[in-house]
């Protein structure tokens, strides 16, 4: 067998590998769910590149095409190139960071997938198998969904992490399975055979719904009602073939009637009491309130991260801030009414936001482009010289398809197995459009052909090692750290620290590859225990402190200034006793975002720490000011009016948080101990007392007693007292 033959089927190959890639889970490597999957991912791509290379050096014919949709993605690259460029923080922008596994290195990667699956699948029938494949592959994942050990919120998630990846994974594989079907009915062959694989397919599309369903992700089941409604309405008017416009009228009966019964029913008893049932028949309905959830994140609105999105980029609108540097933009445009969300985005929880803000109006276009020229390729009258063409079920299926992924964007952000099947769906579409001839570069000396070999060769050895060896070496050395920490607090004392600081300081020898910020941060905030700990020498802490100061010396150089590395900072530094310090970066974080209220609370409280009271009330002021609903700034406020021994204005901005846990809130006893307020003092260990029994009520007994030790820490005369309620508590 010829070399080029093993060549080619070691592509193939390695390509049939990554429809598993979901599958990977990565326990030993920092965020498991994501960074095993991109690095395997990485792995298989770089692998099959070298192959493939090989095999297009002595092979024309598999050689890539400069196709239509081939010109769109690169263009995409090229201005995504552009924008990470000239960026707010190029190195970011190209590596990200473990949490996400994108930025242009990634997109580099599915590119090289894209022209592999497009140049060396140019038969039908391999790209059935592929399907098919995949549609197994979704089978595998779909039982592993229903381990309840992999569910969050009565929400599966499966291998992939998060209900949202895994619904979106559903949706493209319905209508994988239900492209299968539609040409099944119309090929040739064995009836009873057709109706049995029929049946399969049919079952893997009603597995995947009910999955889809249980994620709970009600962007894709939004894309999903959209895109079934078009391809049933396609089939049922325009559909030549019989058998297949049957099933369109079938289909679009199955989605009126559905709609129908959750309209009907949706204000039922059974569906108010199904969670997943009742979010999906509100948004099915467009009820008002289902709308208004769909734009939320955790339960709170999506759009006030929206408006910052649209604020960043009326700062930069032609190349935008480049990849992953949404933080920036976050910070910089941060609305203190969003108080009561997660404390930092790195994204805008729209696609299209979020390639507006990385690659600005250019990149977005360049996004939007890929959708549009896959829609015209789509629809494009075939050519007698191309060698297989799209069939109508296959047009209105994949239009459909990318319709509801396109409505789904509206809300989330991708990750990389929503990537992998975008970009082999635009593979197929493109692949369908290849010519049987056409011109090929030619190389002809034999010099030419073995220098790029070696060329190819070496280029992917490079590869290997930054895009996947050195990132696997550092997020395991983190999570090797990280173990060793935690064996400490089990009692293994400073040789675990020992053994901690030498993983750490193994991930830190990383610096120039993806996930170094987050190794340098959890090397922050691991400081309170490498210092803190009682059983450490000197030597160790030392050793600890000069590595950490070497770090955020290469932070303050090589990093634009954002807000949560320098509130990490300004923590560490008050938490050492180095008050200038601290405020100094604490300083620099309010700087980069100005009314981010965890910044103003936590500077007024280092102030209220060393008793410059008017400078604590100027911050904690100003953090109440901007949101008067966060009860935590109010609460805090309120703390520094008391220290501030201005009584009545304190009561009167506590007064809403009257019968709350605030108002036993241990910052509040030690304000009314420290002014020396015992009439408050007792009132307040009451209400604490009185919390304690609750918890003690709801079966909390390890709060319960924290809660009463609180108390003798600020009270040492209620010792006898308190240690008797524990000892009660106890013997219960």
């Amino acid at each position: 067998m010829p070399t080029q033959t093993y060549l080619r089927y070691g592509v193939i190959g390695l390509l049939f590998i990554i429809p598993f890639v979901g599958f990977i889970l990565s326990p030993n490597l920092f965020f498991p769910y994501i960074t095993g999957k991109n690095l395997f991912f990485r792995l298989i791509v770089e692998i099959a590149a070298v192959l493939y290379a090989l095999l297009a050096i002595g092979e024309p014919r598999y050689r890539p095409k400069l196709s239509t949709i081939t010109i769109a993605f690169l263009s995409f690259i090229t201005v995504i190139f552009a924008a990470d460029v000239f960026g707010v923080y190029p190195f970011k922008s190209f590596w990200s960071n473990f949490e996400r596994m994108e930025g242009f290195f990634t997109h580099l990667h599915l590119f090289a997938y894209f022209v592999m699956l497009s140049a060396v699948f140019i038969e039908e029938k391999l790209w059935i198998r592929f399907f098919q494949t995949s549609l197994g592959a979704s089978v595998i994942m779909a039982f592993i969904s229903f381990d309840l050990t992999k569910s969050q919120g009565g929400r599966v998630f499966a291998n992939l992490g998060n209900s949202t990846y895994l619904g979106i994974y559903m949706l493209f594989h319905v209508f994988f399975a239900a492209l299968l079907i539609t040409r099944l009915i119309q090929r040739k062959g064995d009836l009873a055979a057709k109706w049995l694989i029929g049946l399969v397919y049919a079952g893997v599309i009603v597995l995947n719904l009910y999955v889809l369903y249980k994620t709970g992700t009600r962007s894709a089941f939004l894309g999903l009602l959209f895109g079934a409604f078009i391809a049933s309405v396609a089939f049922a008017f325009w559909e030549k073939h019989k058998g297949i416009r049957t099933l369109g009228v079938t289909a679009l009966i199955a989605v009126v009637l559905s709609m129908g019964a959750l309209a009907s029913f949706k204000d039922s008893d059974y569906v108010k009491n199904q969670p997943l049932l009742s979010r999906f028949a509100k948004l099915a309905t467009f009820d008002s309130e289902g709308i208004q959830q769909l734009v939320a994140t955790e339960g709170k609105g999506r759009l006030g991260i929206w408006g910052i999105a649209i604020q960043g980029f009326k700062e930069r609108p032609i190349l935008g801030w480049g990849q992953e540097n949404f933080n920036y933009v976050f910070d910089k445009y941060y609305d203190p009414k969003i108080y009561d969300q997660e404390q930092w985005f790195d994204r805008a929880h729209n696609v299209f936001l979020d390639w507006l803000i990385a690659g600005g109006l250019l990149g977005l276009i360049a996004y939007l482009a890929l959708f549009g020229v896959a829609l015209i390729m789509i629809w494009k009258k075939r050519h007698h010289h191309e060698s297989w063409g799209l069939l109508f079920s296959d047009k209105v299926l994949l239009t459909a398809l990318l319709v509801a992924y396109f409505i789904h964007n509206l809300f989330v952000f991708d990750s990389i197995t929503s990537y992998i099947l975008f970009f082999g769906v635009l593979a197929f579409i493109d692949a369908s459009h290849k010519k049987i001839e056409s011109k090929y570069v030619k190389i002809e000396e034999t010099a030419n052909i073995m220098f790029l070999r070696v060329v190819s060769v070496g280029l992917g050895i490079v590869s290997l090692y930054y895009f996947t060896i050195a990132p696997y070496i550092s997020a395991s050395s983190l999570i090797q750290g990280l173990t060793f920490q935690s064996y400490a607090k089990q009692g293994a004392g400073e040789r675990a620290l020992k053994e901690s600081l030498k993983s750490y300081e193994k991930a830190l020898s990383y610096d120039g590859v993806v996930g170094i910020g987050e190794v340098r941060e959890q090397f922050l905030l691991a400081a309170p225990q490498m210092i803190g700990a009682p059983e450490v020498s000197d030597e160790f802490k030392i050793a600890y402190y000069n590595r950490l100061m070497l770090e955020i010396e290469k932070i303050k150089n090589n990093i634009p200034p954002d807000a949560r590395t320098n509130l990490l900072i300004g923590s560490f530094y008050a938490q050492i006793g180095q008050i200038d310090m601290a405020t100094s970066s604490y300083e620099k974080a309010l700087e980069v975002s100005p009314r981010k209220q965890t910044i103003l609370m936590q500077l007024g409280s280092l102030y209220l720490d060393i008793k410059q009271y008017d400078k604590a009330l100027t911050y904690l002021k100003k953090s109440y000011e901007s949101a008067p609903s966060y009860n935590e700034a109010r609460f805090l406020y309120a703390v520094g009016l008391i220290y501030a021994n201005k009584l009545g204005e304190a009561d009167q901005v506590l007064l809403p948080l009257k019968g709350t846990k605030y108002m036993g809130d241990l910052r509040l006893l030690r304000a009314y101990y420290t002014i020396k307020l015992q009439d408050r003092l007792q009132k307040a260990i009451m209400y604490k007392l009185e919390y304690a029994e609750e918890l003690v009520n709801n079966g909390d007994k390890e709060a319960a007693i924290q809660q009463i030790n609180e108390v003798i820490k600020i009270a040492p005369n209620f010792e006898a007292e308190g240690q008797k309620r524990i000892d009660a508590i106890n013997r219960m």
